[in-house]
């Protein structure tokens, strides 16, 4: 009778003890790239080895082949991703607009924060400084510390500045029992490019050369000169991992990467840049989500999804999967990819929507500001894709692009109906009655000083 209770307790013990190991809350490792597109990147199939370590970090986790940013902007991209919405929907629809300061949003540092998390971000631009985008408020450390020497407009730092910060404070939670989330955003493959010598990347992955397929012959050295932003910038992305698993906190971290948005590099017969612009280059992104034990390593899932997505994941996969009944008052425009994560459901087919808004085109005094900012009451452009179709409307310049990205890849080659034709008005209608059910914030708060747009204009974000 003994032995048999004490079989009977080995075996309770024994499923106890993963129960007692989920009650303890994951860390968060989450790594903005900014300006960096998916086809750039050696895992999405690019013809050059740029990023060896994101590709041992897809290796090891979960890799969004197609997955696509709701706007073209820094800072209003990282509010979506932190609230699961729309730039209508929050508020911040360009840089140097912070979110309406009574939102009825909550932010993910901010459900972290509530949870008993040790909250660090250590970012690299002016647009996500503290005092543009108030979200220090739910960091223990929100690290913005933009005086280098190598720049006469303090506008952003290098990788090299940013990671050994972020790694040093990584250091200090080794053996700490609160959870943390740690947010590092890396600015460098954005304009202006510098070529990097020592990150050229000339080494050959074996995949297609598209380059000349992208119409980019005219501006191949910045396309050299962005891949060595990119070599160098994943170079530091591998500090960070690295540390982080040398510690031995591996096993319980999730790890994410994810780009704001991309970047044209002269596809579509456009300007290089990404602001204005939702093209294919500058709206797919990469997405990887590594948490060994939990993530099956190497998985690439085709379907689309979208930044908006990240929040309900993340939320899923720490606290409600730790704590069940923990109750989070927010809605979200995105959808929860944990069960697809962690149990590899399928994910239905679902639009995936994105919107660029066109704001200061040149240097105003603010009692003329209404004039340079009329159009936030509606995008300068605004598209989704579903399927393999790809639509985009340019409502100033009345023009419907539609693509289809099997047969047209790189969407060179649109198909744009006629204005008045009952393909460009049924897109028209769809898309207006889209943005009109969405827009629900007031613009935000602008808190753009004469610095500030200095700034801006040296990161090219006013012409």
């Amino acid at each position: 009778m003994r032995l048999f209770a004490g079989l009977c307790l080995a075996a309770l013990f024994s499923w106890a003890v993963p129960a007692l190991a989920q009650d303890k809350l994951p860390n968060v490792v989450f790594i903005t790239v900014d300006t960096l597109r998916a086809d750039h990147l050696s895992s999405w199939g690019y013809h050059l080895k740029t990023s060896p370590n994101i590709d041992n970090l897809a290796a090891q986790g979960m890799r969004y082949e197609n997955a696509y940013t709701v706007t073209s902007r820094t800072a209003p991209s990282h509010y979506s991703m932190f609230t699961s919405r729309y730039p209508q929907e929050h508020g911040s629809k360009l840089n140097g607009f912070a979110v309406p300061e009574k939102t009825k949003f909550l932010f993910l540092p901010q459900i972290f924060q509530k949870n008993g998390y040790d909250n660090a971000a250590f970012v690299s631009s002016w647009v996500l400084t503290e005092r543009l985008t108030k979200l220090g408020r739910f960091f223990n450390v929100y690290d913005d510390d933009l005086n280098r020497k190598y720049q006469t407009i303090n506008s952003m730092r290098w990788a090299e500045d940013v990671a050994p910060k972020a790694v040093s404070w990584l250091r200090q939670k080794k053996d700490q029992q609160k959870p943390f989330f740690l947010w590092v955003h890396l600015f460098d493959p954005h304009s202006p490019y510098e070529l990097r010598e020592e990150f050229d990347a000339t080494e050959k992955t074996g995949a297609p050369d598209h380059t000349k397929d992208r119409g980019e012959d005219a501006v191949m050295t910045d396309v050299r000169a962005y891949n060595s932003e990119i070599l160098y910038t994943d170079h530091y992305v591998g500090k960070i991992v690295d540390a982080l698993d040398e510690m031995g906190l591996a096993d319980n971290t999730l790890v994410v990467l994810v780009a704001d948005h991309g970047e044209s590099l002269g596809e579509n017969n456009t300007d290089q840049g990404h602001g204005h612009w939702l093209w294919e280059s500058v709206v797919r992104v990469p997405m990887i989500l590594r948490w060994p034990g939990k993530i099956e390593a190497g998985r690439v899932e085709t379907a689309r999804v979208s930044t908006i997505d990240l929040m309900p994941t993340i939320v899923d996969l720490t606290i409600k999967r730790t704590k069940p009944d923990t109750v989070i008052p927010t809605e979200y425009a995105g959808r929860s990819l944990s069960d697809n994560l962690l149990a590899g459901a399928d994910l239905p087919d679902r639009i995936v929507r994105f919107v660029a808004f066109a704001g200061q085109k040149w240097i105003m005094p603010k009692w003329f500001a209404k004039l340079w900012l009329r159009d936030l009451d509606f995008p300068l452009r605004v598209g989704y894709r579903q399927g393999d179709r790809k639509v985009l409307w340019t409502p100033e310049k009345e023009t419907i692009d539609i693509v289809n990205l099997d047969r047209d890849p790189f969407g060179m080659h649109p198909a744009s109906p006629a204005e008045g034709t009952p393909e460009y008005t049924s897109e028209v209608d769809s898309l207006t009655n889209w943005f009109r059910a969405t827009h629900l914030e007031q613009n935000g708060e602008n808190r753009r000083t004469a610095k500030d747009v200095e700034a801006l204009e040296s990161l090219g974000y006013i012409q």
